[in-house]
């Protein structure tokens, strides 16, 4: 009877295992949203900070730092490639300087509007890297406040403020960077590039002279939105 006793209370110990096993094994989760395939179009808009390297600006004190935003639309027929075109304010910095009685202050940007495409030779799982180029047009704008000297016979000089946007010239830009996928049609884009903007280093409308054409480099980000075709 002792022999019995124990074989029952140890099956009963041990029979419920299976069962409780089987519940303990974790529920599946659902699987997220996939990419939305080609072809798409979609906006993108995005942000960032910059630096010029390279100018014709020669001022006592300079700050070669500025900022771009911009937005546009963007259309991939395939996986690999996509072909855009956006228009992007760009902050190219300022500069002051100061002879005698004369002071000016100058800061200077650009509106411009680009052709674009990207090249995607890495695909992976939920994201990809491109690499880009660009082309575009460039309107260079100054501002400027200051004290200068227009009379010789008034040594304490005048005080002027003024302000020149230029004809269209031409832009060039290189890019690589970063795509992530936040959901089945966002996604999260960063990037590093360098651009060169045309313009001219002249006096125009009696402001102040131009930047010349400046070389820039920069990172951002933004996002992407796509609609399926």
């Amino acid at each position: 009877m002792r022999v019995s006793a124990w074989l029952a209370t140890v099956l009963v110990g041990v029979c419920p295992l299976p069962a409780s096993a089987q519940y303990s094994e974790p529920l599946g989760q659902p699987a997220s949203p996939p990419r939305l395939a080609p072809p798409y179009i979609g906006p993108e808009v995005s942000g960032g900070v910059l630096a010029r390297v390279s100018s014709s600006s020669n001022y006592d004190d300079e700050q070669p730092f500025g900022a771009a935003y911009g937005a546009g639309l963007w259309y991939a027929p395939s996986e690999r490639l996509s072909f855009g075109a956006h228009y992007e304010y760009v902050g190219l910095g300022s500069g002051e300087s100061s002879t005698g009685t004369d002071y000016v202050e100058a800061s200077y940007a650009a509106h411009t509007v680009w052709a674009a495409g990207r090249v995607y030779p890495y695909l992976g799982d939920g994201h990809s890297i491109f690499v880009g180029l660009g082309v575009g047009l460039v309107y260079m704008h100054q501002d400027a406040v200051g004290v200068r000297t227009s009379d010789v016979t008034d040594p304490a000089g005048a005080p002027f403020k003024c302000g020149h946007t230029s004809s269209p010239d031409v832009g060039f830009r290189v890019s690589t960077g970063l795509s992530v996928d936040i959901g089945e049609r966002l996604e999260f884009v960063s990037s590093v590039w360098s651009s060169m903007l045309r313009g001219s280093s002249d006096v125009v409308d009696g402001c102040v002279p131009g930047i010349g054409s400046p070389i820039t480099v920069g990172v951002g980000m933004g996002f992407a939105y796509h609609f399926g075709l």
